[in-house]
């Protein structure tokens, strides 16, 4: 994904700043025109923020005075679960796996909310839920990525590569000889998303807070938006994250072609 986006954006002569986190949103008379980096002011016509909603305005719009009501629900939100996942690149020949992207999702036979009261109370279930996504890769070769969700709390990495290692066995379950088609593999725990990718991951990034209600893309501050998957449209995953994406650059386009 961010291989197709970047070249999407260097066709259309777009910028991009890497190793360039975001000090906050430049506001001014409640409309967003640029944001600060490393101190430099960055200008720009709309600002999407992709953090959560939390981090959007609680972070990067610290001195933004914002409605009371929409303020308070926000500070009511709680950051939820953290991802795990194990990369990997598996020898195709060796797995009979159709082609194309293919989800494996692994739930508990027994009560799905009781393992999930489990993991937020920072504890292993024996018997957790987690998925395998595997990729079209090439005639050899197929990308495979397994995640999981780390224990709320957690701060031994070492103890997280363990719970990695015994979902990938546990895998083979449902993909026979997965275990032995596995060519590489590297595990980035939550503890490593920081430096290793540039932020926390986060599966459930509000969905903990009691009375959680998903708010539009766009913010009460002209010209600013924030899209993934702490924002409408309803449920989670990927695809609904992605699809406040869709929706806030469809929303820009029309409301330039407007001006125009």
């Amino acid at each position: 994904i961010p291989d197709t986006l970047l070249n999407i954006i260097k066709k259309y002569d777009g910028q991009i700043y890497t190793t360039a986190p975001v000090d906050k949103i430049l506001i001014k008379n409640n409309k967003a025109f640029g944001v600060s980096v490393h101190g430099e002011s960055v200008r720009a016509d709309f600002i999407i923020s992709s953090v959560s909603i939390v981090q959007t305005v609680l972070k990067l719009c610290k001195d933004t005075k914002f409605n009371s009501i929409f303020l308070n629900q926000i500070k009511s939100y709680k950051q939820g679960l953290q991802a795990s996942m194990v990369f990997m690149i598996v020898d195709k020949a060796k797995i009979n796996v159709e082609d194309g992207n293919v989800l494996y999702v692994y739930l508990p036979p027994y009560d799905l909310n009781k393992t999930m009261h489990q993991l937020f109370k920072g504890i292993y279930p024996d018997e957790p839920p987690f998925g395998v996504f595997l990729t079209r890769g090439n005639e050899a070769f197929r990308p495979a990525t397994l995640l999981f969700y780390t224990p709320k709390g957690e701060t031994n990495k070492q103890r997280l590569i363990q719970e990695a290692e015994r979902l990938v066995e546990k895998a083979a379950l449902f993909i026979p000889k997965f275990t032995s088609s596995i060519l590489w593999k590297k595990t980035v725990t939550s503890l490593d998303y920081p430096h290793e990718i540039g932020f926390k991951s986060c599966v459930l990034p509000v969905a903990e807070s009691k009375g959680y209600k998903k708010m539009p893309f766009k913010l009460p501050v002209k010209n600013l938006f924030n899209v993934g998957s702490s924002v409408l449209p309803a449920g989670g995953g990927t695809v609904q994250a992605v699809k406040s994406g869709l929706q806030c650059a469809e929303f820009i386009y029309s409301s330039a072609e407007k001006s125009f």
